[in-house]
């Protein structure tokens, strides 16, 4: 049996704290708005994130095809606004 979990991976993470803060995968490489994240409408929400510093894992759905995304985007949907971005970068085990 072949295991095809993706993980999203954060060490030594740290951020400012906000309203409900979401983790979401964007095609967009450096999103400045909000449309520029939903970029395509690629954009997965992974959920809420898990604390504001830290190391922390989030699971990506196994038929993500992660070539097609850019950034990862911590963002506040009650604020609507883009908090953070950084590079989406793919590692193998």
């Amino acid at each position: 049996q072949v295991d095809n979990t993706k993980v999203l991976r954060f060490e030594n993470f740290s951020v400012a704290n906000g309203p409900t803060l979401r983790l979401v995968l964007s095609a967009s490489r450096a999103p400045a708005t909000i449309d520029e994240m939903r970029l395509n409408n690629l954009d997965i929400d992974l959920g809420l994130l898990a604390g504001t510093y830290g190391n922390q894992n989030y699971e990506i759905p196994a038929d993500t095809n992660l070539s097609q995304y850019g950034s990862v985007v911590i963002y506040s949907p009650s604020l609507e606004m883009i908090y953070t971005f950084a590079p989406l970068t793919i590692s193998s085990p």
